[in-house]
């Protein structure tokens, strides 16, 4: 009974208007946004290739002790996965972190990606189909049909569940079908092993998320004989969910924890490494000027490396400050909005995909890994050179062509799994709360049939 059921919605569906306009928009919008997305990661790869390219030749004809670091900035290249999900950081890793201090609804800006089709576009389609689901049966007299054959209500409800969730991912499975075959036939790198793991889990959270609303959908028209009412009632939940619960997430979080002003430290830092710099350089060149001496030579007398590197050490500490700063607010705000599921699916694909808030704690990782390699191998190139010429300064170039460079290497599947696994749990936990939910509207003495 359960699959006579499931089998009358599917076909319901299928021949219905409403499932084929839904489908052939999702379809049209589907291939907009993998046309944009491809035309702006093969703009990024282009500017990932200029960057290198300018950074190679100011390595090569201007970088000192001085200035080496900041000419050697890390550079990410594009991953294919940004044709299907836009990343959070692009181009150089080390700006100073993201913060929802300046504009906290920019936690839930809506790009024309995966995320956007399957988690705005698709969730509103699935309630548009799911909608009069029960009340349709009960309005035209067939439910009190498929009642007199002996099928207990409880069937009806996960029959019809069960035939229009396979219908409302049908669009879903389509285009995670053609996703792989348009990076095979375009000029994008294909798909790595990692990177195939990663799409299928976002496949996989992707029906668990269109089949929750497909359940509250159902759920609505148990609830309301109306149709009219119906349909009110389920955008009204979708505005709430999709938009609502996100954007107070990120103001709560913004009140809660406050992220110190980037300009103010850009000016301290500044500060620090100009005019602090100089400070401690002329205390110290001081003794030498009273003995006579010039003071270019009494700088060769003093340090210079070890000034930088203190100089260095506090900018980085304070540097460091900010980002833990801007980290908890973030993670704060999306505890927040977490009550969404739109936003439960939303950080499980962008940490599936690699680009979410865990990609800065990775980042961080391989940038603080590099800079130590290659503050060890400048120190080293500084002291050699300085032994052949004792005259030597740290404003003078220096030779790095065999300076380690910045690789980014992606996270492991693994890595991004054991990020993603607590929303996609969050997610799939909608599901244990809507089948009591569904019990109580049944069985309550409100009910429909």
């Amino acid at each position: 009974m359960l699959t006579y059921v499931a089998k009358k919605e599917i076909l319901e569906h299928l021949k219905s208007f409403r499932f084929l306009v839904a489908f052939i928009f999702i379809l049209v919008t589907f291939f907009i946004m993998i046309s944009i997305r491809h035309f702006e990661y093969r703009s990024n790869w282009n500017d990932y290739l200029l960057k290198v390219k300018s950074q190679e030749e100011a390595l090569e004809k201007y970088t000192s002790y001085d200035r080496n670091i900041a000419l050697s900035f890390p550079i990410i290249q594009p991953s294919p996965m940004e044709i299907i999900v836009a990343p959070a950081v692009n181009g150089t890793v080390f700006q100073a972190g993201r913060s929802l201090d300046d504009n906290p609804i920019k936690s839930i800006t809506i790009k024309l990606d995966i995320i956007a089709l399957v988690g705005i576009l698709g969730s509103l389609l699935t309630l548009l189909l799911s909608y009069d689901s029960i009340n349709r049966e009960v309005n035209c007299a067939t439910m009190r049909l498929l009642l007199s054959t002996g099928i207990p209500k409880i069937k009806i409800i996960l029959g019809k569940i069960l035939g229009g969730s396979l219908v409302a991912i049908l669009p879903i499975t389509v285009i995670f079908l053609i996703l792989p075959i348009w990076i095979g036939i375009s000029d994008a790198p294909a798909f790595n092993l990692n990177q195939l793991a990663s799409l299928f889990g976002i496949f996989l959270s992707s029906i668990v998320y269109v089949i929750f609303f497909y359940c509250l959908g159902t759920l609505a028209s148990s609830m309301f004989l109306d149709q009219t009412l119906s349909a009110f009632s389920c955008f009204s939940v979708w505005i709430l969910l999709i938009i609502v619960v996100p954007v107070s997430g990120s103001y709560l979080a913004k009140t809660i924890v406050k992220v110190p002003d980037l300009g103010a430290i850009q000016r301290q830092v500044l500060r620090m490494r100009n005019s602090e710099k100089w400070e401690t350089v002329n205390k110290l060149v001081a003794p030498y000027i009273a003995q006579g001496m010039s003071e270019s030579e009494a700088q060769k007398k003093i340090d210079m490396a070890k000034i930088d590197m203190e100089i260095s050490g506090r900018v980085t500490a304070l540097r460091d400050e900010y980002s833990k700063a801007v980290t908890r607010q973030t993670k704060l705000s999306i505890r927040f909005a977490c009550i969404s599921p739109y936003t439960n699916f939303l950080v499980a694909v962008e940490e599936l995909s690699g680009f979410g808030i865990e990609r800065f704690d990775h980042l961080e990782n391989l940038v603080n890994s590099w800079r130590v390699i290659a503050r060890e191998y400048l120190a080293s190139q500084y002291n050699q050179t300085k032994k052949i010429n004792p005259g030597f300064r740290t404003s003078d170039r220096i030779d790095v062509s065999g300076m380690p460079r910045f690789r980014y290497v992606e996270s492991t599947i693994g890595y991004k799994l054991l990020h993603a696994l607590p929303y996609i749990l969050l997610l799939t936990a909608y599901f244990v709360v809507l089948p009591f939910v569904f019990v109580y509207v049944l069985y309550s003495r409100r009910r429909l049939f």
